[in-house]
């Protein structure tokens, strides 16, 4: 098989809209701005709290590991990411 070929690292924003999203991105990082829809919000969680534990898939066959993790390592990071 062939290589797929590499996009253009460019970046099409001008300097004038890529200064106005970054304003308006630190702007929704001070914030603390947190969308719902992410499963983030304790009214998206069944019975109100998020369980410190995930049942993780790791084969086809339909195995699955259940993984505790609390709050205070995985919430600061999902946070941001959401």
């Amino acid at each position: 098989p062939e290589a797929v070929p590499v996009p253009n690292n460019h970046c099409t924003l001008g300097d004038k809209e890529m200064t106005a999203f970054c304003h308006q991105l630190a702007s929704y990082w001070d914030s603390d701005f947190i969308p719902k829809g992410y499963g983030m919000h304790c009214n998206e969680w069944d019975g109100g709290e998020n369980p410190p534990y995930e049942d993780i898939l790791v084969r086809r066959q339909g195995l699955s590991l259940c993984i505790e993790l609390p709050p205070s390592i995985w919430l600061p990071c999902t946070e941001d990411w959401v």
